[in-house]
């Protein structure tokens, strides 16, 4: 097609013809628009009923027409005649790729929409993804300070239940110590000096006002 257009005269054509453009043209030609206007093909009168078509034989003449009948029977081969009979199979085969083409677009441009609806899709997961992770690991850390206040706690049982068994064993031997020794004098001094040892001066001064 190319090869066929680059040997025809110069486009864009139109039909032109002598007179008005409401009434029948006397002479209709066909002729490029393009400077300096050959006359791609015209017509003329061939016996007393009949018409034949003339085609520019000449490259360089504007307005040389040759009829078909002196050209002879190799007229069909003539450029433009061919461009004109090749006109409907390669307008049909340039729609054909058109359509085919929009149809390229068409599904392109799903897809494109596509990969925008999943990045966004995904986009969006990725944040709620992230929000939980933040979630989770303030929850960890609020474990973990909640386990660490717990060991706190534990120790400082540990600690309460040490000192009270050693109160007890204190008491036990005090206690043991009393059974044993019949001055009262020994006695009292044994469970103030006791008391001393197990509780605060500000403990016992309590006890004593209470007392």
């Amino acid at each position: 097609m190319r090869a066929l257009l680059a040997a025809a005269t110069p486009g864009p054509w139109a039909w032109r013809g002598e007179g008005k453009a409401s009434e029948m043209p006397k002479h209709p030609y066909l002729r490029s628009e393009v400077a300096p206007r050959y006359i791609v093909m015209d017509f003329v009168r061939q016996g007393m009923q009949g018409a034949q078509v003339r085609f520019r034989t000449k490259p360089s003449a504007h307005s040389i027409l040759q009829p078909v009948s002196e050209i002879g029977h190799t007229w069909r081969e003539h450029p433009d005649a061919q461009l004109i009979a090749a006109a409907p199979e390669a307008l049909q085969l340039l729609l054909d790729a058109l359509e085919a083409a929009e149809q390229r677009e068409t599904a392109l441009t799903e897809a494109l929409e596509q990969a925008k609806w999943e990045s966004q899709h995904h986009l969006q997961l990725s944040k709620d993804h992230e929000k939980a992770a933040a979630t989770y690991y303030a929850d960890w850390e609020g474990m973990c300070t909640e386990r660490n206040y717990a060991r706190q706690d534990q120790a400082a049982a540990e600690a309460l239940v040490e000192t009270l068994t050693q109160a007890l064993e204190r008491a036990k031997a005090a206690f043991f110590g009393i059974s044993q020794s019949e001055d009262l004098d020994f006695i009292h001094g044994h469970v103030e000096h006791h008391l001393a040892t197990t509780f605060s001066r500000a403990a016992l001064a309590s006890v004593q006002e209470q007392v």
